[in-house]
Formats: structure tokens, sequence, C-alpha cells
């Protein structure tokens, strides 16, 4: 099965993501989600919505990128209060921030999706710093 990023030449696109800006404790990535995304397959025929799974894929995908950025290798353990204020629609852009905070085994944080300017989901995240094979 394609992973919802998968967007070369022969694959199935879900999301396109379009930029992000890497600081020390934050990221900010935006993402477009087309009107032929298979996010949109049967989710709903008659209203396509952005299933909330999606975003919350999106969500950990900008974990991994804020890890691969930093060279280090997380694995993102919860999400909790996570609020759905606002359906997204085909055709539409979408911005995942999150704002991390160091702790003894990680990061703890909170993330923000917007889209239009207007809030979508939002809600706090806890992230396991994973251990490599030279124990960094």
């Amino acid at each position: 099965m394609p992973r919802p990023d998968d967007t070369a030449a022969g694959k199935e696109t879900w999301v396109i993501p379009e930029t992000s800006s890497v600081h020390d404790s934050s990221i900010e990535r935006s993402f477009f989600i087309p009107r032929d995304s298979l996010w949109f397959s049967g989710h709903f025929p008659n209203m396509p919505i952005v299933p909330a799974i999606s975003m919350l894929g999106m969500i950990n995908d900008t974990v991994a990128a804020y890890a691969a950025h930093h060279g280090i290798s997380l694995l993102l353990r919860e999400m909790k209060r996570v609020r759905f204020k606002k359906i997204i629609k085909p055709d539409s852009a979408f911005s995942v921030s999150l704002l991390l905070r160091p702790t003894a085994g990680g990061f703890s944080g909170s993330f923000q999706c917007t889209s239009g300017g207007d809030m979508v989901c939002e809600g706090s995240l806890a992230i396991d710093r994973e251990q490599t094979a030279g124990g960094r």
C-alpha cells in the first residue's frame, strides 16, 4: 500500500508536501490535498472531506520531518486532547505546526493544524527519542 506522501510518477497521490520551516523547538510543514487524493475515495461520495486519520498522519509525518532535519530518531508515542474544529475539502492547503519542549526521554509539546487561516485541529503530543545502534 502506498504511503500518504507518495507522489512519484506512477504512484497514487494522497497528499503533496509543499514547504517546511524547521527551528530548534518547532516545525511548520505545509501540504496540499488535491481533489484526486485517495483520501477522498469513498469519504464521502457526495461531500468529500479529508478523514481525521489523514490529518493525524500528516502530524506524524511532520514529527518525522523534524527528526530527519535534526538527524535524530523519534517515535510519536501519544496524542492527547485532540480537537477537530473544521472539515477540510478537496484542493485545500493544510499546515501543521509543532512546538516542542525537550524532556528526559524525548519531547512533549503541542500541535496546531490550519487550513485557509482557520484552526482545523489542535492537541498535545509526547515523542520518544529512539536509541540507535550507536546509542545516540
